[in-house]
């Protein structure tokens, strides 16, 4: 793969892609060579830090002694200056982050504020535990409740243990929290600003998580299009041409396809899909979440072979899982099994390792009585599709999918083997795209690959009974709780469609059967308002 240089510039987006870096976050997960030191301060002012952290009863009190900090919640750990330590401008998904006391950068880690950070989202509950040293928070928005501990190295994800990169530490009052494998835990990754002076926290979505007075100094995010001209008297025709000025005006960077029936009504592509290279209908992108619409049909298929029953409890197939006799398949393909939304995503996690962690794991509610949107449930159902076909997910696919309906742009994403006219995932920092970093994914929730086209050609199938048997359709497309049926949202009027984004890349997914329409995004720049775009496309067309 040829690189990018600085000199390259977009002659579409009229802005620099930035040059490619072979570590985007480099040094960031090193071990941290600070060790916290006992020996050196006098008991006797150890009691003294002591007795002042319970008069002032914060969260943690730090006293200077001979230019030196100790923490009072650990008398014996001293935080010391360190040489190669240096404050950083933290910025979620291009958002300032403003605290009271900067995130810092220690040997290549970088640490934040917990209270100060968490405090920055809506609904966040933050709480400190004197007797155990330990900071914890709620996020209702994320699915999400985190505890830390100082000086531990381990933190604690929806009760589920996560190692750190290095310790938790507590700095000039504030416990500080090391940010990178925390962040990957909950489907977010740190950037590096290649210029050193800021390192960016991404996750899509991550802007409307954010308290009102957070969502600042955002240059770079692609527009929402909530005030498009009402066009009561333009035709079909005028509107698919001011939704084409609209994306390209705005600096979209991907493929679209808008088409009625059997027309393609719009079919281009527009920006850099890699070192100057355009995008367009046969540039394949990363489809993320929307690969759970061909997991759900991949279960749907061997449901029609008479391979499994959706009723069947995952306790068949996995073996070991303490919920394993009260989850089904069909809880699983709902989102309503109570699992958690996310799983381990380093690069060596494998569905096997899923399968051993959930065996100490326990639901959010018992199954079929909420709702909770699962990435691990989903890669579950890629544990299955292997188990009960005897090959690969991505091999089931292509065999059973792919290769039946004639769709040769599509596949499972192997970063050791990336296909050819494979777009390169960008991030926006404002000012240029950058390359963004791998996006690690399990089989099953957001490893595949399509085209615009080869979506469009899926659509059909589907539609026309080619893909699935006419009851699995109406399984698929049958609503559960919060209209989730089967790998698809669906819409009050009818719609069904699909949004997904992650490192490098954004997709959506639409279609309208009574309209007979059909809507496909796909970005190759990471947190694209990519469904505000594609529903609001699909709304305004008539």
């Amino acid at each position: 793969m040829r690189k990018l240089t600085k000199s390259q510039a977009d002659p579409q987006a009229g802005r620099k892609l930035a040059p490619v870096q072979s570590d985007p976050y480099p040094h960031i997960g090193k071990d941290d060579p600070i060790a916290m030191k006992r020996s050196t301060f006098p008991i006797r002012c150890r009691w003294l830090v002591i007795a002042a952290a319970a008069l002032l009863g914060a969260e943690a009190a730090t006293i200077r002694i001979s230019n030196r900090a100790y923490a009072a919640a650990d008398p014996y750990a001293a935080v010391t200056a360190h040489p190669t330590s240096r404050t950083v401008d933290l910025k979620l998904n291009s958002h300032p982050a403003r605290f009271e006391r900067p995130a810092i950068e220690i040997d290549g880690v970088v640490f934040a504020p917990f209270r100060d950070l968490f405090e920055l989202f809506q609904g966040a509950e933050v709480s400190w535990d004197p007797d155990k040293q330990a900071a914890s928070v709620r996020i209702p928005a994320l699915q999400s409740e985190i505890v830390v501990a100082i000086g531990s190295r381990t933190a604690r994800l929806n009760g589920r243990e996560l190692g750190l990169e290095a310790d938790v530490r507590l700095i000039e009052g504030k416990t500080m929290i090391p940010l990178q494998r925390l962040s990957e835990a909950m489907g977010a990754r740190l950037e590096r600003d290649p210029t050193g002076s800021a390192v960016h926290l991404v996750r899509k979505g991550l802007a409307n998580l954010l308290k009102t007075e957070a969502r600042t100094g955002r240059t770079g995010e692609f527009p929402s299009p909530s005030s498009w001209p009402s066009a009561a008297d333009w035709d079909l025709q005028r509107k698919i041409d001011w939704v084409d000025r609209f994306l390209a005006d705005n600096r979209f960077n991907g493929s679209v396809l808008v088409a009625s029936g059997e027309k393609a009504l719009l079919n281009k592509g527009y920006g850099l899909a890699d070192d100057g290279a355009p995008n367009g209908p046969q540039t394949k992108f990363r489809l993320m979440s929307v690969s759970k619409s061909f997991t759900a049909a991949a279960i749907l298929k061997l449901e029609e072979q008479g391979r499994l029953s959706l009723q069947d409890p995952i306790g068949a197939y996995a073996e070991g899982l303490p919920f394993g006799d009260r989850v089904t398949l069909h809880h699983l393909l709902s989102h309503t099994s109570g699992l958690a939304r996310e799983y381990d995503r380093s690069p060596d996690y494998t569905l096997e390792r899923l399968v051993a962690d959930l065996r100490d794991d326990s639901l959010a509610f018992e199954p079929g009585t909420g709702y909770r949107y699962s990435n691990a449930g989903y890669a579950l159902l890629a544990y299955v599709i292997e188990r009960v076909s005897g090959v690969s997910y991505g091999d089931f696919l292509r065999t059973s999918l792919f290769e039946p309906l004639g769709m040769t742009g599509s596949g499972q994403y192997l970063a050791s083997s990336p296909p050819e006219r494979m777009a390169r995932g960008y991030w926006d920092d404002g000012e240029k795209l950058r390359p963004d970093a791998p996006h690690f994914s399990l089989p099953g929730g957001g490893d595949l690959y399509s085209t615009t086209e080869d979506l469009w050609r899926w659509e059909r199938a589907l539609t026309a009974g080619e893909a699935l048997s006419s009851d699995s359709y109406a399984k698929m497309t049958k609503p559960n709780s919060k209209s989730y049926g089967y790998g698809l949202h669906i819409g009050r009027d009818g719609s069904l469609y699909h949004e997904g984004s992650g490192s490098g890349f954004s997709a959506f997914y639409y279609r309208h059967p009574e309209r007979d329409r059909t809507i496909v995004l796909l970005s190759n720049v990471s947190d694209v308002k990519i469904d505000d775009v594609g529903l609001s496309i699909a709304k305004w067309l008539p």
